[in-house]
């Protein structure tokens, strides 16, 4: 999907979405849980495993100690090469019974320190990355996890019509490889596509 956007902290071009949805032979916690350790981030995150690799600032959005309901700002605790202005990811973590989700999106330091320091929210874009990760249970007995990601992303100065096969494929890949490698955290062996 592709749609129009004027108005991205004062950008313009269009937004591509693409989404997949995967059965995971894994129990939904048991995935969300591993997904959370920043050690194996790199293995499904190609987007911003390079960056998040530690949690500057954690807010919790709930009392409740056996599920993991926060947000957070993830930063590096190693220089990026050619950076001019360092990224963090924001990042939604949920999960209870029903499910559980991760959502993110990279944003610059400059912009991180707006807002917390009181600046306007609203002017902020965010392309975010999502995902969901549903229990399942097949009518032959069988469990797992039904997961959905989702990506954003903007290509600026852009019109609809002027998207390319590239700009597909490049989202159709980062999908791709994100299955993939949700796939191997919870069966490294695993080499199969999506």
């Amino acid at each position: 999907m592709a749609r129009m956007c004027t108005d991205f902290q004062e950008l313009s071009g269009v937004v591509m979405s693409a989404t997949h949805s995967v059965w995971i032979a894994a129990n939904h916690r048991y995935l969300f849980e591993m997904m959370l350790i920043k050690e194996l981030r790199g293995v499904w995150d190609f987007l911003c495993h390079m960056i998040a690799t530690r949690d500057m600032f954690c807010f919790p959005l709930s009392q409740d100690e056996a599920n993991f309901n926060y947000v957070s700002i993830l930063d590096s605790d190693t220089p990026q090469a050619g950076e001019n202005q360092p990224l963090m990811v924001l990042q939604e973590a949920s999960s209870d019974t029903t499910g559980s989700l991760i959502v993110y999106a990279i944003v610059d330091t400059p912009t991180i320190a707006l807002v917390i320091h009181g600046g306007d929210s609203s002017r902020v874009g965010l392309l975010p990355v999502g995902l969901s990760i549903v229990p399942y249970h097949g009518e032959s007995g069988e469990s797992g996890s039904m997961v959905t990601v989702g990506f954003h992303r903007l290509l600026r100065n852009q019109v609809i019509s002027n998207i390319t096969m590239e700009n597909i494929n490049t989202l159709n890949r980062l999908v791709a490889q994100t299955v993939r490698g949700l796939k191997m955290l919870v069966d490294p062996l695993n080499e199969e596509g999506m």
